[in-house]
Protein backbone atom coordinates (compact mmCIF):
# COMPACT_ATOMS: atom_id res chain seq x y z
CA UNK A 1 0.00 0.00 0.00
CA UNK A 2 0.93 3.36 -0.73
CA UNK A 3 0.36 6.81 0.98
CA UNK A 4 1.12 9.85 0.76
CA UNK A 5 2.89 12.17 2.92
CA UNK A 6 2.34 15.48 3.75
CA UNK A 7 3.47 18.53 5.58
CA UNK A 8 0.67 20.54 7.73
CA UNK A 9 -2.42 20.18 4.66
CA UNK A 10 -2.67 18.33 1.47
CA UNK A 11 -1.73 20.92 -0.67
CA UNK A 12 2.12 20.15 0.81
CA UNK A 13 2.30 16.83 -0.48
CA UNK A 14 6.49 15.93 0.36
CA UNK A 15 6.71 11.98 -0.89
CA UNK A 16 4.95 8.76 -1.39
CA UNK A 17 5.55 6.09 1.66
CA UNK A 18 5.18 2.55 0.58
CA UNK A 19 4.07 0.35 3.70
CA UNK A 20 6.46 -2.43 3.05
CA UNK A 21 9.08 -0.02 3.72
CA UNK A 22 8.06 0.01 7.51
CA UNK A 23 8.12 -3.82 8.10
CA UNK A 24 11.55 -4.05 9.17
CA UNK A 25 10.90 -0.90 11.96
CA UNK A 26 7.70 -2.98 12.58
CA UNK A 27 9.31 -6.41 13.20
CA UNK A 28 12.04 -4.07 15.18
CA UNK A 29 14.75 -4.78 12.83
CA UNK A 30 15.70 -1.31 12.12
CA UNK A 31 15.55 1.38 15.00
CA UNK A 32 13.35 4.07 14.13
CA UNK A 33 14.12 6.22 11.58
CA UNK A 34 13.22 10.28 10.47
CA UNK A 35 10.26 9.11 8.35
CA UNK A 36 11.68 11.75 5.94
CA UNK A 37 14.38 8.69 4.72
CA UNK A 38 11.87 6.24 3.29
CA UNK A 39 9.80 8.41 1.74
CA UNK A 40 9.87 7.98 -2.25
CA UNK A 41 10.00 11.49 -4.24
CA UNK A 42 6.44 12.70 -5.60
CA UNK A 43 5.91 13.82 -9.15
CA UNK A 44 3.39 17.08 -9.46
CA UNK A 45 2.10 17.73 -12.62
CA UNK A 46 -0.32 20.48 -13.76
CA UNK A 47 -3.85 19.70 -14.03
CA UNK A 48 -3.95 21.31 -17.42
CA UNK A 49 -1.53 18.84 -18.60
CA UNK A 50 -2.92 17.13 -21.74
CA UNK A 51 -3.31 12.98 -20.74
CA UNK A 52 -1.41 11.59 -23.32
CA UNK A 53 1.96 13.87 -22.16
CA UNK A 54 1.27 12.91 -18.74
CA UNK A 55 1.26 8.52 -19.88
CA UNK A 56 4.63 9.89 -21.41
CA UNK A 57 6.16 10.63 -18.38
CA UNK A 58 4.96 8.32 -16.59
CA UNK A 59 6.55 6.16 -18.55
CA UNK A 60 9.98 7.80 -19.06
CA UNK A 61 9.88 8.41 -15.19
CA UNK A 62 8.73 4.90 -14.38
CA UNK A 63 5.41 6.75 -12.37
CA UNK A 64 2.87 4.84 -10.47
CA UNK A 65 1.26 7.65 -8.56
CA UNK A 66 1.72 11.36 -8.72
CA UNK A 67 0.06 14.08 -7.80
CA UNK A 68 -2.02 16.95 -9.90
CA UNK A 69 -1.77 21.02 -8.96
CA UNK A 70 -4.45 23.12 -9.70
CA UNK A 71 -3.96 26.57 -10.85
CA UNK A 72 -3.28 28.29 -7.67
CA UNK A 73 -0.85 26.03 -6.53
CA UNK A 74 -3.40 23.87 -4.33
CA UNK A 75 -3.61 20.01 -4.99
CA UNK A 76 -6.78 19.37 -7.82
CA UNK A 77 -5.92 15.30 -6.72
CA UNK A 78 -3.96 12.21 -7.29
CA UNK A 79 -3.81 10.25 -10.92
CA UNK A 80 -2.19 6.66 -11.29
CA UNK A 81 -0.69 4.81 -13.68
CA UNK A 82 -3.17 2.42 -13.86
CA UNK A 83 -6.22 5.59 -13.74
CA UNK A 84 -4.42 6.86 -16.98
CA UNK A 85 -4.30 3.75 -18.70
CA UNK A 86 -8.45 3.52 -18.04
CA UNK A 87 -9.00 6.59 -18.91
CA UNK A 88 -7.41 6.20 -22.09
CA UNK A 89 -8.50 3.05 -23.32
CA UNK A 90 -11.72 2.98 -21.59
CA UNK A 91 -13.52 0.17 -19.95
CA UNK A 92 -11.94 -2.45 -22.37
CA UNK A 93 -8.73 -1.86 -20.44
CA UNK A 94 -10.19 -2.71 -16.96
CA UNK A 95 -12.24 -5.08 -18.63
CA UNK A 96 -9.23 -6.94 -20.49
CA UNK A 97 -7.36 -7.06 -17.27
CA UNK A 98 -10.33 -9.15 -15.65
CA UNK A 99 -10.85 -11.26 -18.14
CA UNK A 100 -6.62 -11.76 -18.37
CA UNK A 101 -7.68 -13.15 -14.61
CA UNK A 102 -10.65 -15.26 -15.43
CA UNK A 103 -9.92 -16.81 -19.08
CA UNK A 104 -10.10 -20.67 -19.02
CA UNK A 105 -8.06 -21.94 -22.30
CA UNK A 106 -8.82 -25.37 -23.11
CA UNK A 107 -5.69 -27.53 -23.98
CA UNK A 108 -7.27 -30.88 -24.28
CA UNK A 109 -10.05 -33.06 -24.00
CA UNK A 110 -9.59 -32.90 -19.94
CA UNK A 111 -6.93 -30.44 -19.47
CA UNK A 112 -6.72 -26.12 -19.26
CA UNK A 113 -4.69 -23.52 -18.78
CA UNK A 114 -5.46 -20.55 -16.42
CA UNK A 115 -4.13 -17.65 -14.90
CA UNK A 116 -1.93 -17.42 -11.25
CA UNK A 117 -4.20 -14.66 -10.53
CA UNK A 118 -7.37 -16.12 -10.63
CA UNK A 119 -9.17 -16.10 -8.10
CA UNK A 120 -9.80 -19.15 -5.51
CA UNK A 121 -13.49 -18.35 -5.85
CA UNK A 122 -13.41 -18.08 -9.48
CA UNK A 123 -11.67 -21.29 -9.75
CA UNK A 124 -14.21 -23.10 -7.33
CA UNK A 125 -17.22 -22.09 -9.85
CA UNK A 126 -15.85 -22.95 -13.13
CA UNK A 127 -14.12 -26.16 -11.98
CA UNK A 128 -17.03 -27.50 -9.38
CA UNK A 129 -14.13 -27.48 -6.94
CA UNK A 130 -13.99 -26.58 -3.22
CA UNK A 131 -10.81 -25.64 -2.44
CA UNK A 132 -10.27 -22.47 0.11
CA UNK A 133 -7.71 -20.90 2.30
CA UNK A 134 -7.10 -18.25 4.94
CA UNK A 135 -3.67 -17.05 3.27
CA UNK A 136 -3.97 -16.51 -0.46
CA UNK A 137 -6.87 -15.03 -2.39
CA UNK A 138 -5.51 -16.51 -5.71
CA UNK A 139 -4.79 -19.93 -6.97
CA UNK A 140 -0.89 -19.65 -7.67
CA UNK A 141 -0.60 -18.71 -4.14
CA UNK A 142 -2.71 -21.38 -2.89
CA UNK A 143 -0.21 -23.61 -4.88
CA UNK A 144 2.69 -21.30 -2.96
CA UNK A 145 0.56 -21.88 0.33
CA UNK A 146 0.18 -26.14 -0.44
CA UNK A 147 3.69 -26.82 -1.12
CA UNK A 148 5.20 -23.94 1.53
CA UNK A 149 8.01 -22.40 -1.30
CA UNK A 150 8.03 -20.91 -4.22
CA UNK A 151 7.67 -23.81 -7.32
CA UNK A 152 9.44 -24.52 -10.26
CA UNK A 153 7.86 -25.10 -13.91
CA UNK A 154 5.82 -28.77 -13.45
CA UNK A 155 5.43 -28.56 -10.02
CA UNK A 156 2.48 -29.87 -8.82
CA UNK A 157 -0.44 -30.26 -6.07
CA UNK A 158 -2.91 -33.01 -6.35
CA UNK A 159 -6.54 -31.79 -4.70
CA UNK A 160 -8.39 -34.68 -5.40
CA UNK A 161 -10.63 -33.39 -7.99
CA UNK A 162 -7.53 -31.83 -10.06
CA UNK A 163 -3.62 -32.13 -10.41
CA UNK A 164 -2.60 -28.12 -10.66
CA UNK A 165 0.59 -28.14 -12.55
CA UNK A 166 2.62 -24.58 -12.68
CA UNK A 167 3.36 -23.76 -16.09
CA UNK A 168 5.58 -20.79 -15.92
CA UNK A 169 7.23 -19.00 -13.28
CA UNK A 170 7.90 -15.06 -13.06
CA UNK A 171 9.90 -13.72 -10.77
CA UNK A 172 7.93 -15.62 -8.02
CA UNK A 173 5.11 -15.25 -9.19
CA UNK A 174 3.22 -18.00 -11.11
CA UNK A 175 1.86 -16.83 -14.22
CA UNK A 176 0.42 -19.73 -15.58
CA UNK A 177 -1.36 -23.26 -14.49
CA UNK A 178 -2.26 -26.51 -15.71
CA UNK A 179 -5.28 -28.20 -14.58
CA UNK A 180 -5.59 -31.32 -15.03
CA UNK A 181 -7.78 -34.41 -13.95
CA UNK A 182 -7.06 -35.56 -10.37
CA UNK A 183 -7.60 -39.28 -8.79
CA UNK A 184 -10.71 -38.78 -7.68
CA UNK A 185 -12.69 -37.37 -11.06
Amino acid sequence: VRALVYKKDFDNIVGVLDSRRLIPYLYGYKKAANINRLLFSIYHFPATKELGDLLVDFLVNKLQIAVVIDEYGGTAGVVTLSGILSEMLGREFAMFEESYKLSIRRTGDNSSVISGEMQIDDFNFAFNEGLSSKESETIGGYIIERLGYFPSRDESIDTGKHVLRVRRVEKKRIHTIEVLPGADS
